[in-house]
């Protein structure tokens, strides 16, 4: 039996996490299907490396609204494309709720996020050969392990979003 090619916008993929999940999976989806594409892994790269930092932004975004939201502070639409802004901001929120583990949790995201944040500062990187100052955007011939990318993008993504989840049943504790 077909699977249905008909997707629905629902409330769960109106929110950051919604889509960053969205990103993740098709990021995954490409990787999975590797074996039955008939060009070169090369041309996957960039559209892979995106679709996996985009995630992650948009989930540290969502760390970030329900940071705001548990400080008592106002509705506001987290702008730019900082990582390292972003997970700095993140972070401070965690911080106020700790959960009682000891702080190491937080060093392979500082590790990861960093990498990414170094190739790709400006969410530019995986976007465009030639940034805004006319410079090439990554380096030149360099080997990327597409499954080791898959599993450590995964690890990433999948502990800031068990960050969101914390977050989001001390919020949902709140009366």
């Amino acid at each position: 039996m077909a699977r249905s090619r008909v997707a629905r916008i629902t409330d769960f993929s109106r929110s950051n996490l919604g889509y960053a999940i969205g990103y993740q999976h098709a990021a995954n989806l490409i990787i999975d299907s590797l074996d039955n594409y008939a060009g070169h892994p090369d041309l996957l790269f960039f559209p892979l490396a995106f679709l996996y930092r985009h995630a992650t932004e948009l989930v540290l975004k969502n760390i970030i609204t329900i940071g705001i939201s548990l400080a008592g502070g106002q509705h506001e639409v987290i702008t730019g494309h900082d990582l390292g802004y972003l997970w700095q901001r993140a972070r401070e929120y965690l911080l106020e709720h700790p959960d009682g583990s000891d702080g190491n949790y937080f060093d392979s995201i500082d590790s990861s996020i960093n990498r990414l944040h170094r190739i790709d500062p400006k969410s530019e990187t995986f976007r465009y050969v030639i940034d805004k100052n006319r410079n090439i955007t990554l380096p030149d011939d360099e080997w990327i392990d597409l499954d080791k990318l898959k599993n450590d993008m995964d690890d990433l993504i999948n502990k800031l979003t068990a960050c969101v989840d914390y977050l989001d049943a001390i919020k949902s504790s709140i009366p």
